[in-house]
């Protein structure tokens, strides 16, 4: 649990802020572990190197540590949760000795997940404790000492050896935790600082995991992989979305074009409502005030283009609204790393989000081509992202928000893009465009770059929700929010520089 201090200081804090927002990061974590069923989980809170900090450090810690435990053990308690922990206690206070002791009484019969904290503990420590016990007990008799003799004397016997070690922080070492358990864990380091550590970033550590092959020495591998690659899947998904996508804007009249981007509507409502932490309830009361507010902008919209074709004003406003929020607002959310939870403002961001997307979606069936050409801008620049950085990918682009996502990434999509760019307009496609090979090139590369915002935002919706999708909709996907994230940025902003600047990018 690596990073409380370093997280406080990015945003002027003091450190012991950073340990308060560790506690939160721990309750996330622990229900996780109780949603997913995992057995076992060991937190590293306090190595016996840590008593070289400052003092006053120090003390907040055991502090902070001991007012934990009054306030959380009747929780975990509740839960089934069996509470333990591991290290040298020699330097704990009665106080804090009380408490740890009380807690492991409590919560001794429990049969859910096994919650080990180690304090003051170290693996070099655990083994020579071990030694000495072993010794004691079982006095030397000239025999060889085995693994199989030493085993039942380490602080951790009680529980298997870790199938995966995880650091936080961006360090790239074991730092002296369960120097004899881990022998075969799979290790996964992330640059997330520990307070940002949440359920969605958990749950990107175990994807991880589950595409590691564990041979144990061997030459077969002894686990299958758990999980198959997703990548046929979410190819079979996208294809499958975009030949209904496509044959419905080229075959049905405008009314009922609209009619069939309805349900969409609805589902990705619900999916932001579930990103906000909504009941279901508020899920439809939300889905349905947007369904509402779409349909009332459509009409408006329809008026305003009969009345003056030129400029379709409550279309144009809904528009710059988007673009001023993603361009604008998005940034400095994503930057400031905000969370909320204020039903308010949540629920203005998922109208920015969705509405202008969809009444962007409806317009686009006048112009087919162009419409096609945006979209596959977006598609071709998340498929490359998502293939290069899996290859190649070695730099966070925002390892607090979205750990898989890297800068590789983004520069095999910008060349994909590129490439996809020269070809479609050596090709003459799309038809009938509006703008020369230079205001073009502008388009595509404002598509491109707030198609990755949109998935960066989601993804930070996300995590604030500690969900890893935002449903569970689209095989390979996720949910409908996973699959058009980068368009909910970039559609709304193309559809504005379509009506208002269109003299620019004139050929």
């Amino acid at each position: 649990m690596d990073g409380n201090g370093r997280w406080a200081r990015q945003r002027f804090l003091p450190r012991v802020a950073g340990h308060r927002r560790g506690v939160e990061a721990v309750r996330e974590v622990v229900r996780a572990c109780r949603e997913r069923k995992i057995g076992f989980l060991t937190l590293f809170a306090f190595s016996s190197e840590n008593w070289h900090r400052p003092a006053d450090e120090v003390s907040y810690l055991m502090e902070l540590f001991a007012l934990a435990l009054e306030d959380e053990v009747g929780k975990l308690h509740q839960h089934g949760v069996r509470f333990r922990v591991v290290g040298d206690s020699s330097r704990f206070g009665s106080r804090l000795t009380d408490l740890i002791a009380r807690a492991e009484h409590l919560t001794r019969e429990n049969a859910g997940l096994a919650l080990t904290v180690a304090a003051n503990y170290g693996g070099r420590w655990d083994m020579v404790q071990a030694i000495n016990r072993m010794l004691v007990e079982r006095p030397p008799t000239g025999a060889p000492i085995s693994e199989a003799d030493l085993a039942p004397f380490l602080a951790l016997s009680y529980a298997p050896e870790p199938d995966l070690f995880i650091r936080t922080g961006g360090e790239q070492r074991i730092s002296n935790f369960l120097l004899w358990q881990i022998a075969y864990t799979e290790l996964y380091f992330t640059d997330t600082l520990w307070p940002d550590f949440d359920a969605a970033a958990f749950e990107e550590a175990l994807a991880a995991y589950r595409r590691r092959e564990r041979r144990f020495g061997r030459l077969e591998a002894s686990v299958s992989q758990a999980a198959p690659a997703m990548f046929p899947q979410r190819l079979l998904t996208a294809v499958a979305l975009l030949s209904v996508f496509v044959g419905a804007m080229y075959v049905l009249p405008r009314v009922w074009w609209s009619a069939f981007l309805v349900p969409g509507l609805f589902v990705a409502s619900m999916e932001w409502a579930r990103l906000a932490r909504c009941g279901r309830g508020q899920g439809v009361l939300f889905a349905a005030m947007t369904l509402a507010s779409f349909l009332a902008l459509l009409c408006a919209a329809e008026l305003g283009a009969r009345d003056r074709p030129s400029v379709n004003l409550p279309a144009t406003l809904t528009y710059l609204a988007a673009t001023v929020f993603w361009l604008a607002i998005v940034p400095i959310w994503l930057a400031a790393g905000w969370r909320t939870r204020h039903p308010v403002v949540l629920g203005v961001a998922g109208w920015l989000v969705l509405v202008p997307t969809w009444l962007a979606l409806v317009e686009m069936q006048a112009a087919p081509s162009q419409s096609l050409f945006v979209l596959g801008v977006v598609w071709i620049a998340d498929t490359a992202a998502y293939l290069v950085g899996r290859r190649f990918g070695r730099h966070r682009l925002a390892p607090t928000i979205s750990p898989g996502k890297t800068w590789e990434g983004v520069a095999g999509a910008g060349l994909a893009v590129a490439v996809y760019y020269a070809l479609a307009w050596a090709a003459g496609f799309p038809q009938n465009v509006t703008w020369n090979v230079a205001g073009g090139s502008v388009v595509v590369a404002l598509v491109a770059v707030m198609s990755i915002e949109g998935d960066l935002f989601e993804s930070w919706m996300k995590r604030q929700a500690g969900v890893k999708d935002s449903g569970t909709l689209l095989p390979g996907h996720g949910g409908l929010l996973d699959r058009i994230d980068g368009l909910t940025a970039s559609v709304p902003a193309v559809a504005l520089l379509m009506q208002v600047l269109p003299a620019t990018m004139s050929a």
